[in-house]
């Protein structure tokens, strides 16, 4: 039975906005760190490691934390659902599952970008997509991308084979850790998926935990050499699917 999360961040911002977003973050959770039931650690990391690295790194040092599970987020996300902590331990407790997140995917093609259709083109309307990522735009106003279509009904949780890296929570009692081959800032979810899915693991989506996320990713040059890098490594068990 899990009654602790661990929420693990890696971060070039300053002690203050730790300050300021840890305490946001217990705000909402709807766990109490006085009775033991959450924990904290933000890894500063001014690009000296890459986020495989940082990860289990944080991962190291929560170890000693039973009974935990493992929630991996961006700094520069807020929780619009209150009480996530106890509504994600009450999917962990009462189902099969090893790694839970807010969007992903239950088809991840040969190019292995999660929410592009075959030929490598935005696809937010596959019937492969499934969750909600809210963001904010330039004027800081919300807008949702629902990879929900109308069409489709999401489970309270949706089997996927990867998950969007934004939120990440997991059993480190069942999970293998991220891969370090893996390096800088970007496949570090979707190779951490891939691995534990070829192991064996349960992948899931859920939409009820919503956050937003106040900034969006960029496809740029290293962006695509960490894609090259991802698919030659894993190109033995691409195309990866829910069977």
């Amino acid at each position: 039975m899990k009654n602790k999360i661990v929420i693990g961040y890696s971060t070039n911002r300053s002690k203050s906005f730790q300050k300021e977003f840890n305490a946001e973050l217990l705000a909402s959770i709807g766990l109490s760190s006085e009775k033991d039931e959450v924990a904290i650690i933000p890894y500063e990391n001014d690009a000296e490691l890459s986020l495989t690295e940082a990860y289990n790194d944080i991962w190291e040092c929560a170890s000693t934390f039973k009974d935990a599970i493992f929630v991996f987020i961006h700094h520069d996300i807020y929780f619009k659902s209150k009480d996530w902590g106890r509504t994600l331990l009450d999917l962990f407790n009462g189902n099969d599952v090893d790694i839970i997140g807010i969007a992903g995917t239950q088809m991840l093609y040969p190019h292995g970008t999660w929410p592009f259709d075959k030929n490598f083109k935005p696809d937010i309307k596959s019937k492969n997509l499934w969750g909600k990522i809210w963001h904010l735009n330039d004027k800081g106003e919300e807008y949702l991308c629902n990879y929900t279509t109308a069409a489709k009904t999401c489970k309270k949780l949706q089997p996927v084979v990867a998950v969007d890296g934004v939120f990440i929570a997991f059993d480190p009692d069942t999970c293998s850790e991220f891969d370090e081959d893996c390096d800088g800032f970007h496949f570090y979810d979707i190779s951490f998926c891939v691995k534990n899915h070829l192991e064996g693991r349960r992948i899931a989506v859920t939409e009820t935990i919503q956050i937003c996320h106040e900034s969006v990713g960029d496809i740029t040059d290293v962006w695509e050499q960490s894609r090259v890098n991802f698919c030659e490594k894993y190109r033995p068990h691409l195309p990866c699917s829910i069977k």
